[in-house]
């Protein structure tokens, strides 16, 4: 519920980045993440937010929108 609560708030699409592995059963009784997916995702996400922070967005009145 999360993605579709950023994307009507924002306007903007939304992109899952799934960190886990197929048998971590997410929010069942005995969830759990293996700890280089952990790490690795946290990598992944350090990654993709510098290369959002280089991107020059504009906002509905045409106006950069970086400070």
């Amino acid at each position: 519920p999360v993605v579709l609560t950023l994307q009507r708030l924002t306007g903007q699409d939304a992109l899952l980045l799934p960190i886990g592995a197929g048998d971590d059963g997410p929010h069942g009784q005995n969830e759990k993440i293996d700890v280089r997916n952990y790490i690795q995702g946290t990598k992944l996400q350090a990654v993709y937010l510098d290369e959002v922070a280089q991107l020059d967005i504009t906002g509905a009145d045409g106006e950069s929108i970086r400070r």
